[in-house]
């Protein structure tokens, strides 16, 4: 063995690789870059969101945090204005309330544990129809029972 390695060790000393010219994927055409490389994905800041498959919120839940990301929290119209964006029809948010708990909004909790500052409930919303939130294709948030399948909303910083 030791014979055809020496024989093969011209070969990998003389190999380089022209690490200045390497680019990441995306990026020029305004498209995903660097570490926001998801089908789907946009930018917006340090921020990156892009859906999930079609899961219940659990899963959902999981293939972000898969991905290094978590269910997207939304503080400001700016980032509920790009969560609304990725996808079509209600989809997943890192919204939730403890099973049990008041159906109204205030029961309702980040999945990263920040303050619910900024609220976009659509009229007769929260309903109390479920413990998971929403964004709704019709726009604004709702609550739903979680084992729907749906697609989530990722983020990561």
């Amino acid at each position: 063995m030791r014979p055809l390695l020496l024989a093969f060790l011209p070969l990998l000393v003389s190999c380089t690789y022209d690490f200045d010219a390497y680019l990441p994927r995306g990026g020029a055409d305004g498209g995903p870059s660097g570490g926001c490389a998801e089908p789907g994905a946009k930018i917006a800041g340090d921020r990156c969101y892009f859906p999930t498959a079609t899961l219940d919120w659990a899963a959902a839940k999981k293939a972000c945090e898969g991905a290094g990301a978590h269910l997207a929290t939304v503080s400001t119209s700016a980032e509920e204005a790009i969560v609304e964006s990725i996808g079509t029809g209600n989809r997943w948010i890192g919204l939730s309330r403890p099973s049990g708990s008041a159906t109204g909004a205030a029961s309702f909790r980040w999945v990263t544990g920040e303050a619910v500052t900024y609220l976009k409930w659509a009229v007769g919303q929260p309903s109390g129809a479920g413990e998971c939130g929403q964004v709704l294709g019709t726009g604004g948030w709702g609550d739903d029972i979680c084992n729907k399948p749906l697609i989530g909303i990722c983020e990561r910083q």
